[in-house]
Protein backbone atom coordinates (compact mmCIF):
# COMPACT_ATOMS: atom_id res chain seq x y z
CA UNK A 1 0.00 0.00 0.00
CA UNK A 2 1.37 3.35 -1.03
CA UNK A 3 0.09 6.87 -1.46
CA UNK A 4 1.15 10.40 -2.26
CA UNK A 5 0.24 13.04 0.31
CA UNK A 6 1.47 16.51 1.18
CA UNK A 7 2.68 15.64 4.67
CA UNK A 8 4.51 18.87 5.48
CA UNK A 9 2.14 21.37 3.83
CA UNK A 10 4.59 22.64 1.20
CA UNK A 11 2.21 21.82 -1.72
CA UNK A 12 4.59 19.05 -2.89
CA UNK A 13 3.31 15.54 -2.18
CA UNK A 14 5.55 13.05 -0.42
CA UNK A 15 5.46 9.31 -1.05
CA UNK A 16 4.09 7.20 1.82
CA UNK A 17 4.82 3.50 1.71
CA UNK A 18 6.51 0.58 3.43
CA UNK A 19 10.11 -0.60 3.58
CA UNK A 20 10.22 -4.27 2.62
CA UNK A 21 13.96 -4.63 3.22
CA UNK A 22 13.29 -7.16 5.98
CA UNK A 23 10.90 -9.38 3.99
CA UNK A 24 11.66 -13.04 4.76
CA UNK A 25 14.43 -12.15 7.22
CA UNK A 26 14.22 -14.85 9.90
CA UNK A 27 10.50 -15.32 9.24
CA UNK A 28 7.85 -15.98 6.63
CA UNK A 29 6.63 -13.21 4.34
CA UNK A 30 3.35 -13.09 6.28
CA UNK A 31 5.21 -12.15 9.48
CA UNK A 32 7.78 -9.90 7.81
CA UNK A 33 7.92 -6.40 9.28
CA UNK A 34 7.49 -3.54 6.81
CA UNK A 35 7.89 -0.25 8.65
CA UNK A 36 6.18 2.84 7.27
CA UNK A 37 8.37 5.29 5.39
CA UNK A 38 8.02 8.74 3.88
CA UNK A 39 10.04 9.70 0.82
CA UNK A 40 10.55 13.23 -0.50
CA UNK A 41 11.44 14.04 -4.12
CA UNK A 42 14.77 15.90 -4.04
CA UNK A 43 17.49 16.36 -6.67
CA UNK A 44 15.71 14.12 -9.14
CA UNK A 45 15.24 11.19 -6.72
CA UNK A 46 12.96 10.07 -3.95
CA UNK A 47 14.91 10.16 -0.69
CA UNK A 48 14.04 9.21 2.86
CA UNK A 49 12.38 12.10 4.71
CA UNK A 50 13.39 11.09 8.23
CA UNK A 51 12.41 14.50 9.60
CA UNK A 52 8.80 13.80 8.57
CA UNK A 53 8.87 10.31 10.09
CA UNK A 54 9.77 11.43 13.62
CA UNK A 55 7.23 10.61 16.32
CA UNK A 56 7.09 11.05 20.06
CA UNK A 57 8.26 7.96 21.95
CA UNK A 58 5.53 5.52 22.95
CA UNK A 59 4.34 5.20 26.52
CA UNK A 60 6.96 3.20 28.48
CA UNK A 61 4.28 1.10 30.21
CA UNK A 62 2.87 0.01 26.84
CA UNK A 63 6.36 -0.85 25.63
CA UNK A 64 7.10 -2.83 28.80
CA UNK A 65 3.82 -4.74 28.38
CA UNK A 66 4.73 -5.65 24.80
CA UNK A 67 8.18 -6.78 25.99
CA UNK A 68 6.50 -9.09 28.48
CA UNK A 69 4.30 -10.60 25.77
CA UNK A 70 7.33 -11.16 23.53
CA UNK A 71 9.40 -12.72 26.35
CA UNK A 72 6.59 -15.17 27.12
CA UNK A 73 6.17 -16.34 23.49
CA UNK A 74 6.45 -20.14 23.64
CA UNK A 75 8.08 -20.41 20.19
CA UNK A 76 11.33 -18.67 21.20
CA UNK A 77 14.36 -20.69 20.17
CA UNK A 78 12.47 -23.48 18.41
CA UNK A 79 13.63 -24.63 14.97
CA UNK A 80 11.59 -24.41 11.80
CA UNK A 81 11.53 -26.90 8.92
CA UNK A 82 14.83 -25.55 7.56
CA UNK A 83 16.56 -25.62 10.93
CA UNK A 84 16.44 -21.87 11.42
CA UNK A 85 15.87 -20.64 14.96
CA UNK A 86 12.56 -18.87 15.57
CA UNK A 87 12.52 -15.39 17.05
CA UNK A 88 9.17 -13.56 17.32
CA UNK A 89 9.07 -11.09 14.43
CA UNK A 90 7.09 -8.62 16.52
CA UNK A 91 10.41 -8.00 18.32
CA UNK A 92 12.22 -6.47 15.37
CA UNK A 93 9.01 -5.08 13.86
CA UNK A 94 8.61 -2.88 16.92
CA UNK A 95 12.34 -2.09 16.96
CA UNK A 96 12.17 -0.95 13.34
CA UNK A 97 9.12 1.20 14.05
CA UNK A 98 11.00 2.84 16.92
CA UNK A 99 14.16 3.39 14.88
CA UNK A 100 12.32 4.75 11.84
CA UNK A 101 10.38 7.17 14.06
CA UNK A 102 13.57 8.62 15.59
CA UNK A 103 13.57 6.57 18.79
CA UNK A 104 16.65 4.39 18.31
CA UNK A 105 17.78 4.44 21.95
CA UNK A 106 14.34 3.22 23.01
CA UNK A 107 14.53 0.47 20.37
CA UNK A 108 17.70 -0.92 21.96
CA UNK A 109 16.11 -0.73 25.42
CA UNK A 110 13.11 -2.62 24.05
CA UNK A 111 15.39 -5.26 22.48
CA UNK A 112 17.26 -5.84 25.75
CA UNK A 113 14.04 -5.94 27.75
CA UNK A 114 12.25 -8.30 25.34
CA UNK A 115 14.96 -10.94 24.86
CA UNK A 116 14.54 -13.80 27.39
CA UNK A 117 17.72 -14.45 29.36
CA UNK A 118 17.35 -18.20 28.71
CA UNK A 119 17.56 -17.82 24.93
CA UNK A 120 21.07 -17.81 23.40
CA UNK A 121 22.05 -15.88 20.29
CA UNK A 122 21.16 -12.34 21.33
CA UNK A 123 24.49 -10.83 20.28
CA UNK A 124 24.46 -12.64 16.94
CA UNK A 125 20.88 -11.59 16.27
Amino acid sequence: MADFKDVNGDSIPEFLGADWTFAYWKTSFAESPAPSIILRFNDGKFRLASDLMKENPPNKNELDSLSEVIRSNSSWGTSDYFGDIYYPSILWAKMLDLIYSGNETLAWYFFDDSWPSSIPGKNKF
